[in-house]
């Protein structure tokens, strides 16, 4: 594989990890470079995002998985994250059910668009561009196309745990652990998700119809957000991974020994991989 065929800026890590508390969750979240991209040289295409907004008293979550056949995804999904926590950073919405889901997704593609407008110093790898905003939007969904996971999180009304609106854009995944067992409850290839339509296609593509689904995370629940690198080894969750991870999660696990879980190895399973977790605060143990 020819690593020069990416371009380098911004610097994709191996390994980002982070977590954090405020006075109603803990955050756990790691993204890590799978074993193909290691074994080639090439960048970590996932990438996530995370905020506490105080002003709104939101959770802000961000996971993307850049789409393997797009030569410049891991920017594109870095600019998706970041793009989705600025968007709601910045919106004058404080009541959660009134967020344009839509409009979150038409302001992410306008910042992919933008971003593919300036790789044009980059023509030597990716050939002519074009100049009209066809040609650059064009341009955005062939080199930079990423799925998105975005979910807004707040406490519960009784508070004793939390609610969570929660969109998918492509193939990655949200679950909810619960007395043991995964719930798949949005996006991944499982075509009965009640959160999307049929139709998968990566941002900067925006679907016609932007609806979130509404969780709610009791209090000794767990919410994954996860890309398909987490989420197709996992299955249903009977196997030696969800095992692994029910133990992982039981209680609140440092963010180096989460982030350690993650980098599992099992075989055929080489892909990036993306996994937040949220535990609604006060009913679980930090280790």
């Amino acid at each position: 594989m020819d690593a020069t065929r990416y371009i380098a800026p911004p610097y994709i890590p191996d390994t980002i990890l982070d977590g954090w508390e405020n006075d109603f969750l803990t955050l756990r979240g790691a993204s890590v470079r799978g074993g193909s991209h290691r074994w080639e040289h090439t960048p970590r295409q996932d990438s996530f995002a995370a905020a506490f907004l105080p002003d709104k008293n939101w959770v802000v979550v961000a996971v993307a998985d850049g789409v393997s056949g797009a030569p410049q995804s891991h920017i594109g999904a870095t600019v998706a994250v970041n793009s989705a926590i600025s968007y709601f950073a910045n919106t004058k919405t404080t009541r959660m059910e009134r967020i344009d889901w839509k409009q979150v997704c038409e302001a992410i593609a306008r910042d992919l668009n933008q971003t593919s407008a300036s790789l044009k110093d980059y023509e030597h790898l990716l050939g002519t561009m074009g100049e009209t905003k066809h040609d650059i939007a064009r341009a955005a969904l062939h080199y930079l196309a990423t799925t998105l996971v975005c979910a807004v999180i707040t406490e519960s009304q009784r508070g004793d745990g939390l609610l969570a609106h929660v969109i998918t854009v492509g193939d990655s995944g949200v679950w909810l652990l619960s007395e043991g067992s995964y719930d798949a409850v949005a996006g991944g290839k499982d075509e009965s998700s009640e959160i999307t339509s049929n139709d998968v296609a990566p941002l900067p593509y925006v679907p016609e119809t932007v609806k979130p689904i509404e969780i709610s995370v009791g209090p000794k629940d767990v919410l994954l957000f996860g890309t398909d690198g987490f989420g197709e080894p996992l299955g249903s969750g009977d196997g030696d991974l969800g095992l692994l991870f029910k133990a992982v999660l039981e209680s609140v696990p440092s963010t180096l020994s989460f982030a350690n879980a993650l980098d599992f190895t099992r075989k055929y399973f080489v892909d990036d991989r993306t996994l937040v977790a949220v535990w609604p605060r006060g009913t679980t143990r930090d280790s």
